[in-house]
Order: C-alpha cells, then structure tokens, then sequence
C-alpha cells in the first residue's frame, strides 16, 4: 500500500507557505492600509499618524530614518525641525515629515510606495490640514514635476548626502578650504579646528545634531524616532541602522535595480539585431580588473570611428569628473548651510560621536580624496548604460542621483546586469551556465567572454554587408 503521508505533508507545506505569504503582505504598509487608517475617522494631525504606526506594529518606520536639515522637497527643514525621511524596508515604503505645523508643509506627508509587480515607485500624499485629510491620487504631477514622468526617488549617491545630519558618509563633520585648480576641479582638503586654548570647536552641525538628539524625546513628533544604536551596543545583540545614509542609499538603490529592469525589458527589443552580442558581452564580461574592460571591445572600431563615438574610458573620464563636481557641489551647498569647515567629529552611531568634545583630536577624515574618483562610477550599469545609448535609448532617470549620472549603485547594477544576460542568452550560442544573481558570476569567463567577443564582431560585419 502505497503512503498517503508524503503527499499530506507536501500539501501542508504548500498551505503553510500560503499561510505565510498572506502574513507577510498583511504586515506590510501601504496605500491600502493609509485609506484603512483615515477610514476610522480618528487621523487629524501627523502626530495621529505616528501613534497609529506605533500601535499597529509597523514602528520599524522609527528605526530606519535619515534626518535633513536642508530640503530640497516642498516640506521646509531647519536644524531644530528637520525633515524625518523614515523607511519600512519589509514594506518597501517611505515617508517623511517635518518638525512643526508652522513650517512649510507642516501638515503634510510625502509618501512613497514600491509596487513589485509593477517594478515601479508610487508617489502620493496625505494632506492632513483640511477636515477630513486628504489622500492625494497616485503620482500627482506635483510629485512628477521633481521625481520625473517613471517616478524614482531623489537620492544623491555614495558618499555625501547634503543637507542630512551626517552627510559625509554618515560621519558629522565640518567643511573648509574648499578651493579650485586652474583646471576648474575643487578640492577639499581635512584640517582640525581649536580654539586657542586647544579645546576642540564643535562643528555647527555636531552641535546642532546633539541639541536634536538631546531634545527629541519631549517632541511631539520626534520622539518616536528610536534612537540609533552604538558599534558597542550593536556587538551584544542585533541592531537598528547604524549607517543611516548608507543604508538608505542601499535600499534605494536595490528597489532602483528592478526598476531599471523593467525598462530594460521595454526596451532591449529597440536594439539592432546585430547590437545582441556587445549588449551581451557588455553586461557578462566588464568588471573592473579583467581583461575585457570595455564594451568597445565587443565592438568594431570603423564602427565607432566613422560614426564619432566617444570611446569607453573618456566616457569614464568625463563622468568621474562630472562625478567629482558634483560632490564638491554638494559640499558647498551643506557648507554653506552648516558654516561648517572638514573635520570628523564621528560617524552618527558610533561610540565616539557622543563623546566628541572630550577628546583630545577627532580622528581625520579627508572626506573629499581627489586621486581617484573612478570607484564611485558603476562598473557595472555604466557599461550597459553606454552601449543602450548608442542605440538610441534615453536612460538618464536609471540613476537615482539629482544630477543623473551613473553612479555606483550596487545591487541595482547587479540586477540590471542579470537581467540583460539572461534576456540574451541562448542556450545554442555556447555552452553556458550562470547562477543568476550569484555574486560569484560577476568575475567573467575568458572562454565565453572571447567567444562573444567574435559573435559580436561577426554579426556587426553581416550587418555591414546587409545580410
């Protein structure tokens, strides 16, 4: 007799992960769940919100959170009242307040809502001033006029968010002889600052950041941000963000990647037949350090010759340039606010911040190292990014970064390059195996790496001939 208790078990496990998945949606903050909340009729202020989070468990929103003393959205900031910026990474959702009624969008809160099935960002706000509150239309062209017609986020990339307490790689700091070359580069060099009894001269922005954290518990509103945990702390038992910049940038940056996915889906079909192969060997074979670093070797010279292409490593050159101004760019906007010069009085979360004015020297921090700014182009999507270019797709919102460019994104280059691989990959053209998303597939195969390198050739010369 043949047993029936496999197949109960199997069934079992089916439900149970059923079970499961239902859970985990039902725990998830949405749109959905904002109507649900303004439906009982007790939501009239942003401090009824934030007692709702906290009573219907989803105060995850409180420990994942960046501070900005300087905005750049329609919600005003100050140091004393900056704008909370504070993610539910289980619910892919974001929103952000200010400190009072008083400020410039006091009584509203942006928010935004990550749509997996769609791979697309959702904006939308809740005006909560007039009686009964407001919830906003999905993607108002108020929203879209800042975060653009395929909404994304605006994120400034790796390392230096300005206007955020701890925008130097979530280190508070201080900003000064800031200067400019006669090839129009700035730079920025570290210096300590004492005052003549040599006692350490808190930065504006430490100060101000202590006076929050000192403050907040008695705030009507920022006293549900929980507090970050130390290094120390963190050591004896699983914390909270300790990186607040950095952390948000990476989950950002991770929803960003299947975004771009989805609009290389739209428009990887809108690339010559013959571009199949230098799309293909693009994305599997350039990573910095191997042999086949650039995309323009899965392409033929006369090609990029007669048509004037500008090759990979100026391409490269120009960004990290751009990439480099741009930073500066961002230092003198959070100098200019802070009256801040550059020196680290430690990273937000760590043991050494609160006791900055106790000790002797700040460890230097050269924030702005002018050797090589390379690393922050990504090795990754900016290959793909220059090869769909040359096909004529506009991919200038892929970056989440106010300026646009492609900068380093991590995860979302990742994905993108996944993506592009296995949309092109066909099991004929060699024999080939590739664990998508695995890591280790980032290191390429010579073997295959020369082998696309001759489709791609051969297919651009049939294109030639008109084959």
């Amino acid at each position: 007799m043949v047993s029936i208790v496999p197949y109960l078990l199997l069934v079992g496990a089916v439900v149970n992960q059923g079970i499961l998945v239902l859970a985990q949606e039902e725990a998830r903050f949405s749109r959905e769940k904002v109507r649900q909340m303004l439906s009982s009729g007790n939501i009239q202020s942003v401090e009824n919100v934030l007692e709702y989070l906290e009573e219907t468990g989803h105060d995850d929103f409180f420990h994942h959170y960046v501070l900005m003393f300087h905005s750049r959205s329609s919600q005003e900031a100050s140091f004393e009242h900056p704008r909370a910026i504070m993610v539910s990474p289980r619910s892919e959702f974001v929103m952000a307040i200010n400190g009072s009624e008083e400020q410039e969008g006091g009584q509203r809160i942006e928010m935004m809502e990550y749509d997996r099935e769609e791979r697309a960002f959702r904006f939308f706000e809740l005006d909560l001033q007039p009686s009964p509150p407001q919830l906003s239309e999905v993607n108002p062209q108020r929203c879209l006029n800042c975060h653009r017609e395929d909404p994304r986020p605006n994120w400034d990339h790796y390392f230096f968010w300005a206007g955020m307490y701890g925008g130097d790689d979530d280190f508070l700091t201080r900003y000064m002889d800031i200067f400019y070359k006669k090839n129009g580069e700035s730079l920025a060099s570290s210096n300590f600052f004492r005052t003549k009894r040599g006692k350490i001269l808190a930065s504006r922005e430490a100060r101000k950041y202590t006076e929050f954290y000192v403050s907040k518990g008695q705030h009507s509103r920022y006293s549900y941000l929980k507090d970050f945990i130390t290094y120390s702390e963190r050591s004896k038992e699983r914390g909270y963000y300790r990186r607040p910049g950095l952390d948000l940038t990476n989950f950002l940056h991770s929803l960003n990647g299947k975004r771009i996915e989805r609009k290389l889906e739209e428009t990887i079909g809108v690339a010559p037949p013959h571009f199949k192969y230098a799309l293909l060997g693009t994305a599997y074979c350039i990573y910095p350090g191997i042999h086949y670093s650039s995309p323009n070797r899965f392409i033929p010279k006369t090609y990029l010759n007669e048509r004037k292409v500008e090759p990979f490593d100026d391409y490269l050159i120009r960004h990290a340039s751009q990439v480099k101004r741009d930073i500066l760019r961002r230092i003198h906007i959070h100098g200019s606010v802070t009256g801040d010069d550059v020196s680290s009085m430690g990273r937000i979360g760590s043991d050494d911040w609160q006791n900055y004015l106790t000790r002797e020297a700040p460890y230097s921090r050269l924030c702005c190292d002018t050797s090589n700014y390379h690393f922050l182009i990504d090795p990754t999507l900016a290959p793909i990014k220059y090869v769909m270019a040359l096909v004529g797709v506009d991919n200038s919102d892929w970056s989440l970064s106010f300026s646009g460019m492609p900068v380093s994104q991590h995860s979302a280059s990742i994905v993108s390059r996944d993506f592009v691989v296995s949309s092109l990959w066909e099991e004929d053209d060699h024999t080939f195996k590739m664990g998508v998303g695995d890591s280790t597939s980032v290191f390429s195969d010579p073997e295959i790496c020369h082998h696309l390198m001759g489709k791609s050739m051969e297919a651009f010369e049939s294109a030639e001939a008109g084959d």
